[in-house]
């Protein structure tokens, strides 16, 4: 670890004055330390930390104003139900590689970026987690792994989204959200249900490419002003999805046991595609009140790359 270990058993908390984290310190260093994020000071004492439900309440408890800054939990363990509602992390955040042990809940969280950047990164959600949050920065959730259901349900990502190589084993429901950027699924495996619903990528790509789902899959509608992107992704049972875009890109694409696509605006690209069970193409005539924003846009796009153009 890149910190002094606490010398409490085999615990990896960092330590504070006396050789002791924040967990298994005595109460009054742990008051005297609290102190100081109560003055304002960055929360760096929580790396490795086991961090109880109620340690976890004395820490938002002495935010000043509900906000933590520049706030470090890596490697931390959650070993309750972790509640970070209405809280607002400034100047970053960092999650890499922390433990949610049970429910974790970011119920009307924002996050703002700032000299540390706001990742979840390699995080392990062991079981169930809620965002109901607004991501002013970049939020990278790369190599994630989500255990429980994953809720993203009324959020605004208004950066680009990264969840590269996450592995959902339970149900991913993104709904009523919006994507202001890019979006990036890229290589994740989806061993469950996966729910987009209005949930529009306002600029740049939805991209699942070389994604994995391993279940029947019900995706869309998919909403993006560019394009949606299924290239070199597996599909190993049925897939039905609905596209509104500029283009649905499904190249070299396999869909083991067929695909039912309907599509509004948008172009599609097959080009070595796996089509050898049943594929039905057809359009939709009705979309989401979302689509209003750029319908125009849709309209007028000139297409998509030549088909070996790499799309970033």
């Amino acid at each position: 670890m890149p910190w002094a270990r606490c010398d409490h058993n085999k615990c990896i908390g960092i330590q504070l004055d006396n050789q002791k984290c924040l967990a298994h310190c005595d109460e009054d260093e742990r008051r005297a330390t609290l102190d100081r994020l109560r003055q304002g000071e960055a929360l760096n004492f929580t790396p490795g930390v086991p961090i109880a439900p109620e340690l976890l309440r004395d820490i938002i408890d002495a935010a000043p104003n509900g906000r933590l800054r520049n706030a470090n939990f890596s490697r931390a363990t959650f070993v309750g139900e972790a509640a970070f509602g209405g809280i607002g992390f400034e100047d970053g955040v960092n999650f890499i590689a922390a433990t949610f042990e049970k429910q974790a809940d970011f119920y009307g969280t924002v996050f703002s970026p700032g000299p540390r950047a706001i990742s979840f990164s390699e995080a392990i959600f062991e079981a169930g987690v809620s965002f109901h949050s607004r991501f002013q920065g970049n939020p990278n959730f790369s190599e994630a792994t989500f255990k429980g259901p994953a809720f993203f349900s009324e959020s605004t990502f208004e950066g680009n989204a990264n969840f590269w190589r996450c592995t959902f084993h339970g149900t991913l429901r993104v709904e009523l959200s919006s994507f202001n950027r890019s979006c990036n699924f890229n290589d994740a495996i989806f061993r469950d249900q996966v729910v987009f619903g209005r949930a529009p990528c306002r600029e740049g790509q939805l991209s699942f490419r070389e994604a994995t789902f391993e279940k029947a899959i019900q995706l869309g509608r998919l909403l993006a002003k560019d394009a949606v992107v299924l290239d070199n992704a597996v599909f190993q049972q049925r897939l039905e999805i609905k596209v509104s875009a500029a283009m649905l890109l499904c190249r070299r694409v396999r869909f083991l046991d067929g695909v039912h696509m309907r599509l509004r605006w948008a172009g599609v690209a097959l080009d070595g595609a796996d089509l050898a069970h049943p594929a039905i193409l057809s359009s939709s005539s009705h979309g989401e009140p979302e689509e209003a924003d750029f319908q125009d846009h849709l309209r007028s796009w000139p297409g998509p790359p030549r088909p070996d153009a790499s799309l970033g």
